[in-house]
């Protein structure tokens, strides 16, 4: 945890780059405190059909949501989210002037007693740095 989930238009990731998008954010996510890095798991869907305002062709969206476990502060939260708004906001700032675009974060925080996880990243990214 947390799940950086990037929804992107077409016409946005033909702006900036999908991996440097999704690479970006990802690292913002690494750095934010609280957040273990093995849990950070960050993923882009390109939305090819869509519709933002009134059809103008170019005009694009991207909306991040951060999906946390339960135990933030809302002061956390909110800062999580500024965070990486402050990232996207640098990534689109070139094209702002001239491109319609929104761009929106926000953290959802996820119901523990209807999860259920299984990972062994943690313990395997421990083991190959103890082998290193």
């Amino acid at each position: 945890m947390p799940h950086i989930i990037i929804e992107a238009t077409a016409s946005a990731t033909s702006l900036v780059d999908p991996q440097t998008l999704t690479r970006t954010l990802h690292e913002a996510a690494c750095g934010i405190d609280g957040y273990p890095k093995p849990g950070v798991r960050t993923r882009l869907h390109v939305l090819e059909h869509f519709r933002l305002a009134d059809g103008s062709p170019g005009a694009g969206f991207v909306h991040v949501n951060i999906r946390i476990g339960t135990g933030f502060s809302t002061e956390a939260r909110r800062a999580s989210a500024a965070a990486l708004a402050n990232e996207l906001s640098a990534l689109f700032a070139p094209h702002l002037a001239n491109t319609p675009i929104a761009l929106s974060v926000e953290v959802t925080e996820l119901d523990v007693t209807t999860r259920v996880n299984r990972s062994n990243v943690a313990q395997v990214l421990a083991a190959r740095t103890a082998g290193a």
